[in-house]
Parts: C-alpha cells; structure tokens; sequence
C-alpha cells in the first residue's frame, strides 16, 4: 500500500469517527468523505487525472490538480457562507 491510499483511508476513517462521535455534522461529512473517495480513486488509478486534466485542455497534471483544489476550496467556502448566513438570521430571531 502505497502513501495516498494510506492517506486515503486514514482520511475516510477519521470523517466516519468524527461523524459517529458527532464531532462532524452529518452535512458537512458527504463533502468529506466524498473527498476521500476521490483521493483514494486518484491513488488506484494515477493515470485518471491526467486523463481528465487533458479533457479539460490542461497541458499540465499540476495545474488540473491546483485548478481542482482551488475549486473544491471556493466550494467550501460557500457552503460554510451559506450555513454563516443561516445561523446569523437564527441569532437575529432569537434577539
């Protein structure tokens, strides 16, 4: 077993333990063990993300990975905005 599926699956575990303790809402857990998923089949399979890199018009893999990592981070951060913005509205009715 090489390092990214050792990371892959220690990542996964850790969300399931986190979840299962409720440490980790279970909302925010799809996001990422979705994650996991993705890491451990980009581990199997190396030759994905270059394939996928090069359907999106990347010449180079690091700038689909930076690309994708920059888009899963801006993806978050909505998610987290959205769930900021609720909780702001929930305080102001209690107020």
């Amino acid at each position: 077993m090489s390092l990214p599926h050792f990371v892959a699956i220690v990542f996964f575990v850790c969300a399931i333990c986190l979840v299962s303790k409720g440490k980790l809402p279970l909302r925010f857990s799809f996001f990422w063990l979705s994650l996991s998923v993705i890491i451990l089949i980009a581990a199997i399979f190396p030759g994905s993300i270059g394939a996928i890199g090069e359907l999106f018009g990347f010449v180079l893999n690091t700038n689909f990975v930076f690309f994708l990592d920059l888009f899963l981070l801006l993806a978050f951060s909505l998610m987290l905005s959205v769930i900021v913005t609720k909780q702001a509205a929930s305080i102001k009715d209690l107020t």
